[in-house]
């Protein structure tokens, strides 16, 4: 009834139940909505007529109102918050269900609904005993807006039994006048329960009326986190006084039993003044005659659970000179006025909006900064938030400052440190504790500023947003954005429109809903939408304008053209003929490590910043049409009147005939003839050039000077091309921005040329640029072997995946990295069904029997979390409670039975629920506790059994929260606390006794000559060389694999996680393997190509190929079955690594918690979607990519992999100085 009594569900309720208990009469009656005060006004003449009708005296009826419409508020407020905790911890699926599925499920689908509650207490009526009769029910429900439904049964649902039934017709009508014009009869007023009666004592009426006005809200004296179990809800007591009540009315009654009005008066002042009790009220409220705690079986007091060492700012600034080793504080200093300019400009300029204000919860919505200058910008916006989390304001901001301090205070590993305890402050939490916080209180009371500043007014001015869902931000002409707070929740999220769509910008809402981006025109009609666009749908008034939508169809085309077809330039990349220069095929020199494509030029190029080339592209900017002695010739290449020259600066060394190249008669040397004429690629067109060498004075054959290029920035293909390094650079800034190809840039560059000139000449061909910007990139000489500059070689963090980019198969010559290369034949050692609870053992038990167990306890443990839709009946539950306690291990029989027979406290019921859920799956039990974590909770447990007060208890939530939960559940209670403790030290020990039978790997050592992109199709940066450490075995678990997702199949279909790996790239193309590095900037550690389709064979096969050690952390999309094959194949190896789903795949996942990073605390900074990121980054390059050789295609990754290191790591060391100069 309390559930159903939401606004958002019902209009009304009303519930009556009529008892006989020896020979008084007792009523009990919930109403709420339009029929609150029915009972009184019209339900009770119905009695009355009952009375009189049995000639019974009136005066032996005792009433009471279930619940007040406080209690009703109170509960619909606690359910709103724990509704939003759920959401934050991702625990709902679906967050945004529908108000109609919820109405039909509690009026009568549930088990527990109305109509299957009501129909089993008639039922119970017809066994009643002598001494308590139910005599009848009734029961009104009124859904909300029922005026709007044509189905009167779904509007108004009706119910009466016993001695109501005949009368049904009459409740009917007059629950219908009532509602229509009724007067209610007003309960008294809690404050005046205590005046003295009008009369010299109170009628039994009186006293119903005084009793149903007290407070019967179980939860006004506890926690919002708290449970009260059903015993407490009573207020009549049995002699060992187990329980002791909770409610204010049952306490009252309680200790009015007793005659200790002195313990009730100091309960309603409580009531009535509950911020004015001291922290510890509780206690002092219940001394030895009212003791309204649980009397706990353990009579030692709840530990409080205590705060491990918080980083602060020094650490974040000596973490920050792990980054840059050059930071001093007097860098910092330098930028010391960074917030102080940040927070004029907001205050002066800035948009401020505020879009949340709750008792626990405060949203703001402020300019961002850029964090590359620091400034605020006008355009860009982020949320702030402060929650109040037991009496501790918690601040969170979505702007990148925040992320990038988070980051680097979990620069190191911290192993007791807390990141929730972490001080970090960027400008808009600081710009709220500074400037909004102080006035705070008066913000939100009747009290004004005698002469507000500037800030305060602005303050002032944006609490008029929290009457708007939806408020239209500061945005660009073609993309507007908004900051919109959902109906039902506090969960407020920027939604953008552009090019008539509407899109969300939550990741989560992405990844949940079916709908997170439509079209504007299509969102009325579209269902299932996540709340930030319902609530778009529902305040169309506040954003929609119809002169701001336009189809923008010619753009969409294009980007659906660059997305999804081929491009026509590609042909050219393919078919025409390489020149003489490029019929090289091997680039790649495996003793140096470096790639060599063949040219003239053999210097190096320079880099885009350098002076030298700044200086060279003005003095070739000088040669345009129009400049003094510059013409075209009949093909439109630029030359000059007299013939345009290159050839060699004066050299100050001298020769080896000693005569010199210059001396003062001769300042400018001597030059040699016209050694050869070429065609230089400028950016204003193609100029004609002749070549000179120079002579020494003597005119020495031998010490004569070639022109090379690099005195001006010229890169030579050959005698007849060549271009300055400018022109390398700028298509490098195409392909790293665009989805340009090299055809596509030879055509934008001819037709630049021809809005010069008309007839000028065209660019160099496709084939012959392709060969130019390959001799020009290699001859940097960069060497790609280059680890994370802070984590080094053999990182500790890995994430993985795969992605759709590669060559045509015909031109991919390799071999798969997963093909055996050594003829050793390697069995697993353990398999999935041997590293789980419920582990198969044919010498015992059947397999089917396993299977059921398995089922039994994961229907028991969703029982007790209130996860079931349809329970089974009870001698067929007794039956198969019987089989799981005979079948578990003995040393878990006892816990297992008090689990099934629901023995145990309801707190420690539901946390051992959710580890018996895990345990039923048949995952890994090291999932729960890793390998590497069983010593540690064994110590933990060993001194928990001797001392409760165990403050390393806390170090337990660094692998599993779940389980230090659960023991703190259990510590109040000696005899459970003992049971938990030895289930998990019977965990310990199976998961001690899989790691005895791992077989070590084989050992690391260097394969000369492996590291050759061009013959593997591979190149990793684990190492400094690059090369394979091990061969790829013949693993026999191939063989008998299931499918390609499972060695073995997991226990139930419900829960089997599924990939869909494609067997042929997209066109016939390979695909493309990486690792990253999470942690910190996200470093590419390398790839290899897959001439195939992804499988879990490309992650483990790589990595154990590569790495000298496993590592510790590694985020992969498929991590719930990735773990099955690592364990299955080489567990040595793989025995200290976790494994995880990255946060964006992570929500479609149906596999365990334990696979969900976000649960532990010092894995929540890491950027596990990097391989997301990249991926956008690569596809720009993927149609420029697909015609080329293996070898050319591995230069090209590797070379643009590089770039984008390095963007990642100068934008990350740009972001932390930045974060250091908020600091201050």
């Amino acid at each position: 009834m309390l559930d159903l009594s939401s606004p958002s569900l019902t209009d009304g309720e009303f519930y009556c139940s009529f008892f006989k208990l020896d020979d008084v009469y007792y009523c009990r009656f919930f109403e709420s909505g339009v029929l609150q005060g029915y009972f009184l006004s019209e339900g009770m003449s119905q009695l009355k007529n009952y009375f009189e009708e049995h000639r019974l005296d009136m005066t032996k009826l005792v009433w009471l109102q279930v619940s007040t419409q406080d209690d009703i508020k109170q509960y619909h407020r606690r359910y709103t918050l724990k509704l939003e905790r759920k959401r934050s911890h991702h625990s709902l699926s679906n967050p945004g269900s529908d108000t109609g599925r919820r109405y039909v499920n509690l009026l009568e689908r549930n088990k527990t609904s109305i109509l299957n509650s009501h129909r089993k207490l008639m039922a119970k009526a017809q066994t009643s005993t002598e001494s308590c009769q139910l005599l009848g029910t009734v029961v009104n429900v009124i859904k909300h807006n029922s005026h709007k439904e044509n189905n009167t049964q779904k509007a108004r649902f009706l119910e009466a039994s016993g001695v109501f039934h005949p009368i049904l017709h009459i409740w009917e009508n007059t629950i219908h006048n009532y509602r229509s014009k009724g007067v209610p009869v007003e309960n008294p007023e809690f404050k005046f329960i205590f005046d003295p009666p009008s009369s010299s004592k109170y009628t039994l009426y009186d006293q119903c009326k005084i009793i149903s006005c007290l407070p019967n809200d179980h939860y006004w004296n506890e926690g919002t986190h708290a449970h009260v179990g059903y015993g407490r809800m009573l207020s009549i007591r049995d002699s060992t006084e187990k329980y002791k009540p909770a409610s204010l009315r049952n306490l009252i009654l309680y200790h009015h039993r007793e005659s200790n009005y002195s313990a009730i008066f100091r309960l309603v002042d409580k009531f009535r003044n509950p911020e004015s009790s001291p922290a510890n009220s509780r206690q002092n409220i219940n001394d030895d005659n009212i003791n309204i705690g649980e009397n706990m079986q353990n009579s030692t007091p709840r530990q409080v659970r205590p705060k491990r060492k918080a980083l602060n700012e020094e650490d974040i600034l000596r973490n920050l000179r792990t980054v840059n080793p050059l930071f001093t504080t007097h860098n910092r200093a330098s930028d010391n006025s960074l917030y102080e300019k940040y927070k004029t400009a907001q205050t002066e300029t800035g948009g401020l909006f505020w879009r949340v204000h709750e008792s626990d919860i405060d949203v703001l919505c402020l300019n961002d900064v850029n964090m590359t200058t620091g400034c605020l910008m006008e355009s860009s916006f982020v949320h702030m938030t402060r929650r109040n989390v037991g009496n501790v304001n918690v601040y969170h901001c979505t702007c990148t400052l925040f992320a990038t301090l988070l980051q680097l205070a979990t620069l190191d590993e911290q192993p007791d440190t807390e990141i929730d305890s972490i001080n970090i402050k960027c400008c808009h939490i600081r710009y709220f504790k500074e400037i909004i916080e102080p006035d705070y209180p008066i913000y939100f009371s009747t009290e004004v500023f005698t002469s507000p500043t500037k800030s305060q007014k602005s303050i002032m001015l944006s609490l008029a947003a929290l009457q708007k869902p939806v408020i239209l931000l500061l945005s660009s002409l073609r993309t507007k954005k908004f900051s919109v707070v959902p109906n039902s929740s506090q969960d407020c999220k920027f939604v953008n429109v552009s090019r008539n769509r509407v899109s969300c910008q939550s990741g989560e809402c992405s990844a949940i809903y079916s709908f997170s981006t439509r079209k504007v025109i299509y969102l009325c009609e579209t269902s299932n939408v996540c709340p930030h666009l319902q609530a778009m749908k529902d305040h169309k008034n506040l954003w929609m304008n119809v002169n701001d939508i336009e189809e923008d169809i010619e753009d969409e085309d294009e980007e659906a053209f660059i997305d999804n077809e081929e491009d026509e330039n590609d042909l050219e990349d393919t078919f025409q003929p390489e020149t003489t220069q490029t019929k090289r095929t091997n680039f790649f020199n495996p003793a140096t490590g470096l790639w060599d494509f063949p040219s003239l030029s053999e210097h190096r190029p320079k880099e885009e910043d350098d002076p030298a080339l700044q200086r060279a592209i003005i003095k070739r900017l000088a040669v345009f049409d129009g400049a003094e002695g510059v013409v075209r010739d009949t093909k439109g290449y630029l030359t000059g009147n007299n013939p345009l020259v290159l050839f060699p600066p004066v050299l100050e060394d001298g020769c080896l005939c000693g005569a010199g190249y210059s001396d003062d008669d001769h300042p400018n040397g001597a030059l040699t003839e016209v050694k050869y004429r070429t065609v230089v690629y400028l950016t204003n067109g193609p100029a004609r050039f002749e070549v000179l060498g120079r002579n020494c004075l003597a005119a020495n054959a031998e010490c004569q000077v070639q022109y090379g290029g690099s005195s001006d920035s010229l890169h030579f293909l050959s005698k007849e091309t060549a271009a300055g390094d400018e022109i390398g650079w700028d298509f490098v800034d195409h392909a790293l921005n665009t989805h340009v190809t090299f055809s596509a840039y030879c055509k934008i560059m001819s037709k630049k040329y021809r809005r010069n000139f008309l007839n000028s000449a065209k660019f160099m061909s496709p084939q012959t640029f392709i060969a130019w910007w390959f001799s020009w990139s290699s001859k940097f000489k960069t060497d790609f072997r280059k680890p994370c500059s802070i984590c080094k070689y053999n990182p500790k963090f890995l994430a993985c995946d795969g992605t759709k980019i590669g060559i045509s198969f015909k031109n991919a010559d390799t071999d798969p990295i997963e093909k055996p290369t050594s003829t050793e034949k390697i069995d697993p050692c353990h398999r999935r069904n041997d590293r789980c609870f419920l582990n198969f053992n044919s010498e015992e038990q059947l397999d089917a029997i396993i299977r059921k167990c398995r089922d039994h306890l994961a229907y028991t443990s969703k029982k007790a979390l209130g996860q079931l839709n349809q329970t089974l009946e009870f001698e067929e539950e007794l039956i198969r409670n019987t089989l799981l306690i005979e079948t578990v291990s003995g040393q878990c029989s006892n816990i297992m039975r008090k689990f099934v027979c629901n023995e145990y406290h309801e707190s420690v019921q539901k946390k051992l629920a959710v580890i018996f859920k895990f345990l039923s799956t048949n995952h890994s039990l090291s999932s729960l506790i890793p390998f590497r974590y069983t010593d540690l909770l064994d110590s933990i447990l060993l001194e928990l059994r001797t001392s409760t007060q165990n403050h390393r208890i806390n170090l337990i939530s660094d692998f599993s929260p779940e389980i230090r939960d659960t023991l703190y559940a259990a510590l109040p209670y000696e005899q459970s606390f003992s049971d938990v403790i030895s289930l998990f030290q019977y965990l310990v020990l199976r998961i001690q006794r899989i790691r005895e039978k791992n077989k070590d790997p084989a050992p690391a050592v260097r394969q000369p000559s492996t590291y050759n992109p061009e013959r593997y199709g591979a190149a990793y940066y684990f190492t400094p060389s690059g090369e394979k450490l091990r061969d790829i075995p013949i693993y026999t678990m191939n063989e008998n694999a299931h499918s390609k997702n499972y060695d073995d199949p997991p226990t139930r279909s419900d829960e089997q996680c599924n990939k869909i790996y494609p067997e042929v790239s997209r066109r016939g193309t390979t695909y493309l393997f990486l690792w990253f590095d999470p942690k910190h900037y996200g470093h590419c550690y390398g790839f290899h190509i897959i001439p195939g389709s992804e499988g879990r064979k490309d992650p483990f096969s790589s990595a154990y190929s590569y790495l000298e050690h496993a590592p510790e952390e590694v985020f992969y999309d498929f991590s719930c079955q990735f773990e099955e094959y690592c364990l299955n194949r080489e567990p040595g190896f793989w025995e200290n690594t976790r494994f995880w789903h990255d946060l964006f795949h992570g929500y479609s996942h149906k596999c365990p918690f334990c696979y969900k990073s976000q649960r532990i605390c010092p894995l929540q900074g890491l950027n596990t979607e990097i391989c997301e990121q990249f991926n956008s980054f690569i596809q720009k390059i993927k149609y420029s990519a697909r015609s080329m050789s293996l070898g050319k295609f591995c230069f090209y990754l590797q070379y643009m992999i590089h770039q984008w290191c390095e963007m990642k790591r100068s934008s990350f060391e740009q972001r932390c100085d930045i974060a250091a100069a908020y600091l201050a």
